[in-house]
Parts: structure tokens; sequence; C-alpha cells
């Protein structure tokens, strides 16, 4: 989420970078093993050119999602 493609969809969601970085502190060790996984694939496929930019900026964006829900699931 720090890289420039992750920045552009935070920017573009109008989401608060310090408060995603705040709820993936919250992630459990597995969440946070799945999501860097996750992560990790996107990036792969983005730099071997099987999915565009905009395709990337959506998976981030979609991402983020899931952590803020995680994270407001598990407070209740």
């Amino acid at each position: 989420m720090s890289s420039d493609a992750g920045q552009k969809a935070l920017k573009s969601a109008e989401v608060d970078y310090q408060r995603v970085d705040k709820a993936v502190g919250q992630l459990s060790d597995e969440e946070l093993a799945k999501l860097a996984d996750r992560s990790r694939q996107a990036e792969n496929d983005f730099a071997a050119g099987l999915i565009s930019a905009k395709t990337l900026a959506y998976i981030i964006l979609a991402t983020v999602v899931i952590v803020v829900i995680i994270v407001l699931v598990s407070r209740i």
C-alpha cells in the first residue's frame, strides 16, 4: 500500500493511509501472511504484464476494503 500504485488507489478511494496502516497492524499473523501472499502474487502478475495498472489499483483497493472489514468485525 506504500507503493505509488497503492497510494494512488488509496487517494482515489479517499482512504487515509494512516488508518489502513493502523488496521493492518491489528491483523493476526495468519491474516497478515495471507494478505502478504496475495499482495506478492498481484505484484508478480503486474510485473509479468498479466494485469494492468488499473486492475492492480482495483486489487489494492479491494485489499484495503477487506482489511477494514476484518478490523471492524474483529472489534464486535
